[in-house]
């Protein structure tokens, strides 16, 4: 067992992927920001991502994972 004297700053790399770089009105993309912990043995909490999408692309829903156990 250890005493961890000070807070250990996790690395985060954040991947934004589409199922098309090229649309036209009325098509649906879907569009995916994954977010992964690459510093082993390090916890991120409370963790907030926001991205912005253009103004001429609109929301349907959304779905949330989480790996984190």
């Amino acid at each position: 067992t250890v005493w961890v004297k000070s807070v250990i700053s996790p690395e985060l790399e954040v991947v934004k992927n589409t199922s098309q770089y090229e649309w036209k009105t009325g098509d649906t993309v879907d569009y995916e920001v994954s977010v992964s912990q690459t510093k082993p043995d390090v916890r991120a909490v409370n963790v907030v991502i926001t991205d912005e999408i253009p103004a001429c692309l609109q929301l349907l829903g959304r779905t949330v994972y989480s790996a984190d156990k």
